[in-house]
């Protein structure tokens, strides 16, 4: 009986894992494309090279200290003419408001991602409504709007202070 049982537990243990091979879970890339802009430099040539596959990384207290300086963009943005309508509004009654969403990395730039809203009552309490996804590139500190419908960043001119 003893010599059939260690037999036995491989046979099992090797049964169970061939189970659990094809069940892992894949993780689908999200990129996001550039628009095109009629004379700006930034946006890649070529199709193929708007696709990169991006690595997002939480945000810390760490590296917001590090880039302190996008705090003054996106106040730059929320005052410009550049912001959207729905922007505008929030403004108007000085509820706007930004959050640090990610650090994203993809194969040709690093973007600080930020929501930029509102708190609204929904009824059942206070929520973040967000009015623009700003993506900002941290090495030329371009700033692009992340157009939803379309799935593609679109480049905004900021005036500098």
């Amino acid at each position: 009986m003893k010599k059939y049982l260690i037999p036995c537990c491989a046979v099992v243990f090797l049964a169970s894992c061939s189970w659990f091979s094809g069940s892992e879970k894949t993780i689908e890339s999200d990129s996001v494309k550039l628009a095109s802009a009629p004379g700006d430099s930034a946006t890649p040539a070529n199709k193929d090279d708007r696709n990169d596959d991006g690595e997002t990384i939480d945000m810390d207290t760490t590296i917001m200290k590090r880039l302190a300086w996008v705090n003054d963009i996106a106040d730059a943005y929320v005052k410009s003419p550049a912001a959207n309508e729905l922007v505008k509004v929030h403004l108007k009654d000085s509820s706007i408001n930004w959050i640090w969403d990610s650090l994203r990395k993809t194969d040709s730039a690093t973007y600080v991602v930020l929501q930029v809203g509102a708190d609204e009552n929904n009824g059942e309490g206070m929520v973040f409504g967000t009015a623009a996804w700003l993506y900002i590139d941290t090495l030329s500190r371009k700033v692009y709007e992340y157009n939803l419908p379309n799935d593609e960043l679109i480049p905004l001119h900021i005036p500098k202070k």
